[in-house]
């Protein structure tokens, strides 16, 4: 077949021409040995395959692909250690979650920045937009997610989902240091506590030579501070039980019936039915104790019954058909006491008196009638008349001293108590009553030979008669005679009571409350009665030692005490995994083992070379660079380090026209490097 030959023919100006290459210059450029032409060192002088992945480079993607592993072994590794103790182990665990911060995000940014380059090449090779691959490549981090989005000003989901996963490396690295963190645990068992019986029987009359105890008891309470005496613990830190006949804001509850639980709150509001506290034993050192106790106490009811000179007082408590016991004397003698001093009764004028009483027109010639004959003063009710002096300026009508007399109705209450200890400091944190004890009955006696309880000193019975006989015992003070007794100033002012400017102070007992004198009585009465019923008991100071111990110390008090059942419960140091954070490392890292695995299926399945954001790219097929022609199957790495001794300059190419053109050229020289640098005045195509 004949070539066609076509006619040179003048050139039109409304026709773009462009330059043809021709057979022979396309042979001389693609010919080595051209003079001028660069030689590269190992540079491809013939056509090559193309060989894809490179073995040496996906073994080592793979291994990093396996690295995400180990955070899922931290956050199985700190969820097993939930509730444990603390050991070694889980601080070994502690000291590697404080690496993650650090570890986390350098090994996202690894994996998801080259599964990005991996499906940008991908999608390179298949065919997309430039858009899609400026955001691949060009979101590495946050920031320059952010930064690319913003250059396109567009927001596309491509945007959204780089940037949501960008945001998944801090959470990842912030998880991992908040997996697991120390706390406490709360381990409670059961045991056995011992407390003083106030219902424990007792003779109180037989206890007299032994009776030492007592006075020392309510003398030392006495005397101790305000913060003691007001305070939840008595002087030997035995929990005190506040009156909760004073607490209650509803009526008590029917007999047979329990009351509800009213909490308490130690301050200085409270009003307490003795200085002297429960006795505990059997506690757990560095434990917390929490356990019922069963506890009756005297609440008195105090009302005026007569306030005059000394023969009304005498006259009014020997009508025929009132009797108080011990006897009334006439005259001023009417404040004249016998106390038992060294062994031997002594006479001593006091500034008050305690009696007990009832109304009855028979009087018994001996207590013993209560239980032998067939009129049982037994089931009589009793009251206690405290009397005392005023020392104020006026007097009576008569001219005499005015004495006031009260009428204290006593009331049994029992009341369960709910007492909480740490270690051994314990309080009442919570009461309610219990059924109300019946009284005296033909079935129910306080006997002759001792078997007696506080619920009769409701009653006539020896155990009041001995009571109220011995208390001018257990509350004189023999260096104060002849001015007014501490207990007698307590119960006017209720405090300061051993400050020597009190026994001076002018005292009208018409003004003083008569709740005030209730609580006050109650105070001393009931502190007496523990005092008396326990004994040495309330010195023991021993809370850890118990009475079921045979070899114990205080084995002999076991008798006289209370055992019940206690929760005991102390803390432990344990490890709290989070499961918040720990679900959050557990999804963050299973994104990036994800994106480990695209990077490794892509890498395999991509044959086009690697050009992308490769300066020595921007040589290829460009004029303007001395580079030797093919090795367009070289990628951006390969090719950078071939030419890695070349030096470039982003210059104009056209200094000598009017209109430069900006392109990436090469040199041989630095020098001429000032030839042809860009300049601001001057127009660029």
């Amino acid at each position: 077949m004949s070539t066609p030959v076509f006619g040179r023919g003048p050139k039109r100006e409304d026709v773009n021409y462009s330059a043809v290459e021709t057979q022979e210059a396309r042979e001389s450029r693609t010919d080595d040995s051209v003079a001028g032409q660069r030689m590269v060192a190992n540079w491809p002088s013939k056509p090559q395959h193309l060989k894809g992945v490179y073995i040496p480079v996906f073994i080592g993607d793979l291994l990093l692909v396996l690295f995400p592993i180990a955070f899922f072994v931290l956050a199985i590794a700190a969820y097993k250690l939930d509730q444990k103790p603390l050991s070694e182990y889980g601080r070994t665990v502690q000291r590697a979650m404080t690496l993650g911060p650090t570890i986390y995000p350098l090994l996202f940014a690894a994996l998801c920045g080259r599964c990005l380059r991996s499906l940008a090449v991908w999608y390179a090779e298949t065919g997309t937009t430039i858009e899609v691959l400026e955001k691949l490549l060009g979101s590495q981090n946050v920031v320059s997610a952010i930064s690319t989005a913003s250059s396109f000003r567009s927001a596309n989901i491509l945007s959204l989902f780089l940037l949501l996963l960008w945001a998944l490396s801090p959470l990842g690295g912030q998880s991992s240091l908040r997996l697991l963190h120390e706390t406490n645990r709360t381990i409670s068992e059961t045991s056995n506590v011992f407390y003083s019986d106030t219902s424990d029987a007792f003779a109180l009359h037989k206890m007299r030579p032994s009776f030492s105890v007592v006075p020392s008891i309510l003398s030392a309470s006495l005397a101790a501070s305000s913060a003691i005496r007001n305070g939840p613990v008595d002087l030997w830190s035995h929990p005190k039980v506040p009156r909760l006949d004073e607490i209650e804001l509803e009526d008590a509850p029917a007999t047979g019936s329990q009351g509800n639980w009213h909490e308490i709150r130690n301050n200085s509001g409270l009003t307490y039915s003795s200085w002297a506290g429960i006795n505990l034993h059997g506690l757990r050192r560095s434990r917390k104790t929490s356990f019922q106790a069963t506890y009756s106490y005297m609440a008195m009811d105090c009302t005026v019954r007569l306030r005059g000179g000394y023969d009304d007082v005498h006259n009014g408590l020997s009508a025929p058909n009132v009797t108080a016991l011990p006897a009334l004397k006439g005259g001023p003698s009417l404040l004249q006491e016998t106390i038992e001093f060294q062994g031997k009764p002594l006479n001593l004028s006091t500034s008050f008196f305690l009696k007990y009483g009832f109304n009855g027109t028979r009087y018994p010639t001996s207590l013993v009638e209560t239980y032998t004959t067939g009129d049982r003063f037994a089931d009589y009710p009793a009251h206690l008349l405290y009397g005392s002096m005023d020392t104020v300026s006026e007097t009576n009508d008569e001219g005499g001293n005015v004495l006031n007399v009260y009428q204290c109705i006593p009331q049994i209450i029992t009341v369960e108590a709910g007492v909480l200890c740490n270690s051994d400091m314990c309080h009442v944190e919570r009461l309610r009553r219990l059924p109300a004890q019946r009284g005296t009955s033909s079935s129910n006696r306080c006997s002759a030979e001792g078997s007696n309880n506080l619920l009769c000193m409701t009653a006539i019975s020896i155990t009041l008669d001995t009571f109220v006989v011995l208390f001018p015992t257990v509350t004189s003070f023999y260096t104060r005679l002849g001015q007014p007794n501490p207990f007698d100033d307590f119960m006017h002012s209720g405090s300061d009571t051993f400050n020597a400017a009190t026994a001076l102070r002018i005292r009208n007992w018409a003004k003083v409350p008569e709740k005030l004198i209730s609580q006050r009585l109650t105070l001393i009465l009931n502190t007496y009665w523990q005092a008396g019923s326990w004994g040495s008991q309330i010195l023991s100071t021993e809370p850890f030692l118990s009475p079921a111990d045979p070899n114990s110390p205080i084995a002999n008090m076991r008798s006289a005490m209370q055992r019940t059942t206690a929760e005991v419960w102390h803390q432990i140091p344990v490890y709290r995994a989070n499961l918040p954070w720990i679900l959050a490392l557990l999804f963050t890292t299973t994104v990036l083992l994800i994106l480990g695995d695209i990077h490794l299926v892509m890498s395999w399945e991509t044959i086009a070379p690697d050009i992308f954001n490769y300066v020595s790219s921007l040589t290829r097929e460009n004029p303007h660079t001395d580079v030797p022609a093919k090795g367009t199957a070289l990628a951006g790495v390969e090719r950078s380090r071939l030419l890695r001794k070349l030096k470039v300059q982003i210059a104009d190419v056209r200094v000598e026209d009017e209109i430069g053109y900006i392109a990436l050229r090469s040199v041989v020289q630095k020098s001429e490097f000032s030839s042809a640098q860009l300049r601001k005045g001057r127009l660029y195509e």
